[in-house]
Protein backbone atom coordinates (compact mmCIF):
# COMPACT_ATOMS: atom_id res chain seq x y z
CA UNK A 1 0.00 0.00 0.00
CA UNK A 2 2.95 2.10 0.81
CA UNK A 3 6.35 2.30 -0.95
CA UNK A 4 8.88 4.42 0.34
CA UNK A 5 10.95 7.03 -2.30
CA UNK A 6 14.51 8.41 -1.23
CA UNK A 7 14.29 11.96 -2.26
CA UNK A 8 17.89 13.87 -1.42
CA UNK A 9 20.01 12.96 1.34
CA UNK A 10 19.86 9.30 3.19
CA UNK A 11 17.31 10.97 5.82
CA UNK A 12 14.38 12.20 3.46
CA UNK A 13 12.41 9.17 3.34
CA UNK A 14 8.91 9.72 1.39
CA UNK A 15 5.98 7.21 1.35
CA UNK A 16 3.33 7.43 -1.25
CA UNK A 17 0.35 5.38 -1.60
CA UNK A 18 0.98 2.54 -4.17
CA UNK A 19 -3.16 2.86 -4.73
CA UNK A 20 -4.08 5.80 -8.15
CA UNK A 21 -6.44 8.42 -7.00
CA UNK A 22 -9.08 6.08 -9.60
CA UNK A 23 -8.78 3.15 -6.71
CA UNK A 24 -9.79 4.67 -3.95
CA UNK A 25 -13.99 3.76 -3.43
CA UNK A 26 -14.15 7.17 -2.00
CA UNK A 27 -12.40 10.87 -1.26
CA UNK A 28 -13.69 10.05 2.64
CA UNK A 29 -11.89 6.72 2.50
CA UNK A 30 -8.76 8.50 0.89
CA UNK A 31 -8.25 10.80 3.46
CA UNK A 32 -8.63 8.07 6.18
CA UNK A 33 -5.97 6.06 4.38
CA UNK A 34 -3.73 8.67 4.32
CA UNK A 35 -3.92 10.03 7.41
CA UNK A 36 -5.53 13.80 6.43
CA UNK A 37 -7.09 14.77 9.32
CA UNK A 38 -8.69 17.49 8.88
CA UNK A 39 -9.96 16.44 5.47
CA UNK A 40 -11.20 13.72 6.82
CA UNK A 41 -13.25 15.71 9.13
CA UNK A 42 -14.22 18.25 6.67
CA UNK A 43 -15.38 15.98 3.87
CA UNK A 44 -17.69 14.01 6.81
CA UNK A 45 -19.17 17.28 7.71
CA UNK A 46 -20.23 17.27 4.11
CA UNK A 47 -21.59 13.77 4.00
CA UNK A 48 -23.61 14.47 6.73
CA UNK A 49 -25.88 16.59 5.42
CA UNK A 50 -27.33 13.67 2.65
CA UNK A 51 -25.56 10.90 4.81
CA UNK A 52 -27.08 8.95 7.60
CA UNK A 53 -24.29 8.69 10.33
CA UNK A 54 -24.33 5.27 10.45
CA UNK A 55 -23.92 4.83 6.94
CA UNK A 56 -20.47 7.10 6.51
CA UNK A 57 -19.15 4.78 9.62
CA UNK A 58 -20.61 1.60 8.02
CA UNK A 59 -19.50 2.09 4.16
CA UNK A 60 -16.50 4.53 4.54
CA UNK A 61 -14.87 4.44 7.88
CA UNK A 62 -14.55 1.05 8.70
CA UNK A 63 -13.48 -0.30 5.10
CA UNK A 64 -10.73 2.21 4.87
CA UNK A 65 -9.35 1.30 8.26
CA UNK A 66 -9.49 -1.90 7.40
CA UNK A 67 -7.75 -1.32 4.00
CA UNK A 68 -5.11 0.08 6.67
CA UNK A 69 -5.16 -2.84 8.60
CA UNK A 70 -4.84 -5.18 6.43
CA UNK A 71 -1.65 -3.51 4.79
CA UNK A 72 -0.35 -3.51 8.39
CA UNK A 73 -0.91 -7.43 8.21
CA UNK A 74 0.83 -7.48 4.88
CA UNK A 75 3.72 -5.11 6.16
CA UNK A 76 3.24 -2.92 3.87
CA UNK A 77 2.09 -0.14 6.30
CA UNK A 78 3.99 0.53 9.12
CA UNK A 79 2.68 1.49 12.27
CA UNK A 80 3.33 5.32 12.31
CA UNK A 81 0.63 5.06 9.23
CA UNK A 82 -1.53 3.17 11.07
CA UNK A 83 -1.54 5.33 13.93
CA UNK A 84 -2.03 8.49 11.34
CA UNK A 85 -4.93 6.91 9.70
CA UNK A 86 -6.63 6.31 13.33
CA UNK A 87 -6.37 9.69 14.18
CA UNK A 88 -7.78 10.67 10.85
CA UNK A 89 -10.86 8.24 11.44
CA UNK A 90 -11.14 9.66 15.21
CA UNK A 91 -11.55 13.32 13.57
CA UNK A 92 -14.32 11.97 11.20
CA UNK A 93 -16.02 10.34 14.01
CA UNK A 94 -15.97 12.87 16.36
CA UNK A 95 -17.81 14.69 13.57
CA UNK A 96 -20.05 12.28 13.58
CA UNK A 97 -20.44 12.68 17.25
CA UNK A 98 -21.09 16.22 17.45
CA UNK A 99 -24.38 15.98 14.73
CA UNK A 100 -25.40 13.28 16.53
CA UNK A 101 -25.10 15.70 19.93
CA UNK A 102 -26.49 18.97 18.11
CA UNK A 103 -30.11 20.04 18.91
CA UNK A 104 -30.89 20.29 15.73
CA UNK A 105 -29.97 17.24 15.16
CA UNK A 106 -33.13 15.15 13.32
CA UNK A 107 -34.50 12.47 16.41
CA UNK A 108 -34.62 9.69 14.29
CA UNK A 109 -30.38 10.02 14.64
CA UNK A 110 -30.45 10.92 17.99
CA UNK A 111 -31.28 7.61 19.01
CA UNK A 112 -29.66 4.99 21.44
CA UNK A 113 -26.58 3.95 20.63
CA UNK A 114 -25.39 -0.14 20.79
CA UNK A 115 -22.17 -0.64 22.46
CA UNK A 116 -20.70 -4.18 21.04
CA UNK A 117 -18.72 -6.28 23.55
CA UNK A 118 -17.15 -9.52 23.95
CA UNK A 119 -20.16 -10.54 26.40
CA UNK A 120 -23.12 -8.79 24.04
CA UNK A 121 -25.08 -5.38 23.81
CA UNK A 122 -25.13 -3.11 25.44
CA UNK A 123 -27.92 -0.60 24.84
CA UNK A 124 -27.56 3.36 25.75
CA UNK A 125 -28.71 5.04 27.50
CA UNK A 126 -27.71 2.80 30.33
CA UNK A 127 -28.26 2.40 34.14
CA UNK A 128 -24.74 1.36 35.38
CA UNK A 129 -24.69 0.55 39.32
CA UNK A 130 -21.35 0.57 40.92
CA UNK A 131 -20.26 -2.44 43.20
CA UNK A 132 -17.40 -1.43 45.78
CA UNK A 133 -16.25 -4.34 48.25
CA UNK A 134 -18.07 -6.54 46.44
CA UNK A 135 -21.57 -4.97 47.28
CA UNK A 136 -24.08 -3.25 45.64
CA UNK A 137 -24.64 0.08 46.69
CA UNK A 138 -27.73 2.12 46.36
CA UNK A 139 -30.27 0.72 48.22
CA UNK A 140 -31.32 -2.03 45.53
CA UNK A 141 -30.72 -5.54 45.46
CA UNK A 142 -30.21 -8.29 42.82
CA UNK A 143 -33.54 -8.80 41.88
CA UNK A 144 -34.35 -5.63 41.27
CA UNK A 145 -31.34 -4.81 39.36
CA UNK A 146 -32.95 -7.92 37.38
CA UNK A 147 -35.73 -6.07 36.49
CA UNK A 148 -34.55 -3.25 35.26
CA UNK A 149 -32.88 -4.93 33.62
CA UNK A 150 -29.27 -3.66 34.78
CA UNK A 151 -26.37 -4.45 31.18
CA UNK A 152 -23.64 -2.49 33.36
CA UNK A 153 -21.94 -2.90 36.90
CA UNK A 154 -18.71 -0.78 37.86
CA UNK A 155 -16.85 -2.40 40.18
CA UNK A 156 -14.05 -1.21 42.23
CA UNK A 157 -12.27 -4.71 42.55
CA UNK A 158 -9.35 -2.78 44.60
CA UNK A 159 -10.95 -3.62 47.91
CA UNK A 160 -11.19 -6.97 46.79
CA UNK A 161 -7.39 -7.57 46.81
CA UNK A 162 -7.03 -5.47 49.99
CA UNK A 163 -9.53 -8.18 51.75
CA UNK A 164 -10.22 -11.14 49.55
Amino acid sequence: MFSSQQKGSASSTIYTAQKSPEEYASELQKAVIKGFKERAGELTRELLKTVAPLDIVNREIIPALNVVGDGFEKKTVYLPQLLIAAEAAKHACEQIKSHLCAADAPAEQKAPFVIATVHGDIQTPVFMNVGTCAAIKGGVNTMELREIDCQVELSNTYHLHLRP
